[in-house]
C-alpha cells in the first residue's frame, strides 16, 4: 500500500498536463484506480475558485489579445488544478478535502484570481513571452521552500490517516503544494505520514529554492 504525492506549484500553467501525465502513468501501473485521492482543497471554496476559470481566462485575453486559444486553454484550466486533475485518469475514487472547513475572508476567491493575473504581468513585465511553458519556468524561480503552513500540513497528515484507519485500501494519491510533500522538512505533511509507518512517494513538479 503505496501513497503518490504529487508536490506542486499552484501558479503554474503548465502544472495540470504534467501532474496529468504523471497520474496517468500511474494508472497504467495498477490493475485498479486508486481507493482515495487527497487534494489542498475545501470543496467548496475549489468549487468557487473554479467558477472564475472563465473569467481568468477573459482577463488574460482582454490584456494579451495576441495569446493563442491553445494557449489561453492552459492558463484557464490551471486555476485551482488541483483540486480536479485526477479526474483526467480516474474516476470513483474518493475524494478526501485535506483543507475542509477552511475559511476564507469574502472576496478572497476573486483576489487570488486577480492575484494569478498580476503574477502574469509581473512577468511579462520582465519581457517574458506568454507562453505557457515558458511562464512556467519562470513561476519555478519564485517558489518559496519553506513558506508553509505546518498546522495546515499536520492537518493534511492527520485526514489522511484518519481516513486509511477506517477504509480498506490499496494505494492512494494526494496533490498538495511542493513544501507539504517534500520530505526533507521535518514536520511537512510527508514526512509525518512516513514517521507514521505510511509508505510515500513523492514526485515534486517544482524546484524549491
Amino acid at each position: 500500500m503505496t501513497l503518490f504525492i504529487a508536490g506542486i506549484n499552484h501558479f503554474d500553467p503548465m502544472g495540470r498536463d504534467r501532474v496529468a501525465d504523471w497520474l496517468c502513468a500511474l494508472a497504467e501501473q495498477h490493475s485498479a484506480p486508486p481507493t482515495f485521492v487527497a487534494v489542498e482543497f475545501d470543496r467548496d471554496l475549489f468549487e468557487m475558485l473554479r467558477a472564475q476559470r472563465p473569467r481568468y481566462r477573459e482577463w488574460i485575453h482582454a490584456l494579451w489579445p495576441e495569446v493563442p486559444e491553445a494557449d489561453l486553454d492552459h492558463f484557464e484550466r490551471s486555476l485551482g488544478y488541483e483540486g480536479d486533475t485526477h479526474l483526467e485518469c480516474f474516476h470513483g475514487p474518493d475524494v478526501i478535502w485535506l483543507d475542509q472547513g477552511r475559511r476564507l475572508p469574502p472576496g478572497a476567491i476573486k483576489a487570488h484570481t486577480q492575484k494569478r493575473l498580476a503574477a502574469l504581468q509581473f512577468f511579462r513585465a520582465r519581457n517574458a513571452l506568454m507562453l505557457p511553458g515558458v511562464v512556467s519556468e519562470q513561476v519555478q524561480g519564485y517558489t518559496r521552500a519553506r513558506a508553509f503552513s505546518i498546522e495546515r500540513s499536520r492537518r493534511f497528515a492527520e485526514r489522511i490517516l484518519e481516513y486509511i484507519r477506517r477504509h480498506d485500501w490499496t494505494w492512494g494519491i494526494a496533490i498538495v503544494g511542493a513544501a507539504h510533500a517534500n520530505d526533507e522538512f521535518e514536520d511537512s505533511m510527508c514526512s509525518l505520514l512516513g514517521k507514521a509507518g505510511l509508505r510515500c512517494r513523492a514526485r515534486l513538479f517544482c524546484r524549491l529554492d
